[in-house]
């Protein structure tokens, strides 16, 4: 089941008025190509860009309900718990965040890329733990004349799951995400089609073509509604895509993911 956003005030104190209704939640989140496209981003490892992927999964949704005054602050979670999420380990974790953000409470000795703000937590009394706190994403909201690919939110909560489930591992769900770039920036929802010349996996995704095609496969796998594949001398021709509102299919969403869109839109809303 997809799980809570936590943040400075709970869902219990915010009257019934304050609460965003299911109209008004995204129902996607963005993966930005000018993101995709720096230099740095195919440089990162699989943990890195699945770390980056998922603090601006929810920390679009988050700066969505500040928006809308049914939050305040910034978001919270300890990194022992996020790491959990992602099935990886705190410390792996925690250098992921590093190279990607950069504290505002201290001094790295290794400055990161600071594309994510955030203020380390710290040991309070008792045995008790202060969690890292999540000011600003660079990555994780759109802006107008921004190009981005669109996920579903439904989709990546499902991967997650599977992943915690050990039924997808962490470049599953990277190749999931670059696949919505890349129908994005490849004119799927206008041609139908995309072709991926196998030597932008390396260049762009920063994973080898073995790679990215056993995850196409795991994701076919779980999913066969989700896409539709062709592998080419040099290139993978992706001829069906149902992971983000700009596809073309329309699958009911069940909870678990089917494929396509409840209603093929890429401004709906809903729930986390």
């Amino acid at each position: 089941m997809p799980e809570t956003l936590e943040s400075q005030i709970p869902d219990a104190e915010a009257t019934e008025a304050e609460r965003p209704s299911e109209g008004q939640r995204r129902r996607w989140f963005p993966v930005r190509c000018d993101m995709v496209e720096r230099e740095e981003f195919p440089k990162l490892t699989v943990c890195e860009k699945l770390v980056l992927l998922d603090i601006n999964y929810r920390l679009h949704e988050h700066f969505f309900l500040v928006e809308c005054q049914s939050r305040q602050g910034p978001f919270f979670q300890s990194d022992r718990k996020w790491a959990d999420r992602l099935r990886m380990s705190a410390e792996t974790f925690q250098n992921a965040r590093c190279k990607i953000g950069r504290p505002i409470d201290k001094t790295p000795k290794t400055p990161g890329l600071g594309w994510v703000s955030y203020q380390s937590g710290y040991k309070m009394s008792a045995g008790k733990a202060s969690p890292t706190r999540y000011h600003d994403a660079a990555y994780a909201t759109t802006q107008d004349g921004t190009m981005c690919g669109a996920l579903w939110r439904q989709c990546w909560a499902d991967l997650i799951s599977a992943l915690q489930r050990n039924r997808l591992n962490h470049a599953d769900l990277v190749t999931f995400a670059m696949i919505g770039y890349w129908w994005k920036v490849c004119g799927g929802r206008q041609h139908g089609s995309i072709m991926i010349p196998k030597a932008e996996v390396k260049n762009r995704a920063g994973l080898s073509k073995a790679t990215f095609e056993a995850s196409l496969a795991d994701l076919r796998a779980m999913w066969p509604q989700l896409l539709a594949l062709q592998v080419r001398y040099r290139h993978f021709e992706i001829t069906r895509w149902g992971g983000g509102p700009d596809a073309k299919i329309s699958v009911p969403h069940t909870g678990h993911y089917a494929g396509g869109s409840p209603d093929g839109d890429v401004e709906g809303y809903a729930t986390l």
